[in-house]
């Protein structure tokens, strides 16, 4: 029998090649994830989704600390937006960024609009690494010097 000007059995064939096909492209990604190390398929392939998307974005929260009273301070208020307002690169810090975005030139925007309550500044920060959460600016060390210059935005 013809279908479609193509004989019935060919019809039958591309089928089942495009199920094939389709399903081992489907599967093949879940078999890292069903099967166990040593049985791994050498033609499958790891599925490597959104790899390294979230590398160097960091996680930050700032204080002030006045003695025994430590008290969280909003950066978004402190410089003068919302946190809707607020440009991208002030939501998503950075560890090395493009100039003036990336931790250590927010640092030094924090430090100018406190003034001369600078040195009350302290930082939590840490950011995303390959191999998982890198600390780079312990909670307990000023932020802002007398000198002006900030600390935590060092290279590694």
């Amino acid at each position: 029998m013809v279908a479609f000007g193509v004989p019935r059995w060919r019809l039958i064939i591309r089928g089942m090649l495009f199920v094939l096909i389709a399903g081992f492209m489907f599967f093949s990604p879940a078999a890292a994830h069903l099967l166990p190390k040593d049985e791994q398929i050498k033609y499958t392939r790891g599925w490597k989704l959104f790899r390294g998307f979230g590398v160097g974005v960091c996680q930050v929260r700032y204080t002030t600390h006045e003695g025994e009273v430590v008290t969280p301070l909003d950066r978004y208020a402190l410089l003068g937006y919302t946190e809707k307002t607020a440009p991208g690169w002030l939501r998503r810090i950075r560890w090395k960024g493009k100039s003036g975005r990336s931790l250590r030139a927010i640092n030094k925007r924090m430090c100018r609009a406190l003034g001369d309550d600078a040195e009350t500044l302290h930082l939590d920060a840490r950011c995303a690494g390959w191999d998982g959460w890198i600390q780079r600016h312990e909670p307990d060390v000023p932020v802002c010097t007398t000198s002006g210059r900030t600390r935590g935005g060092g290279r590694s």
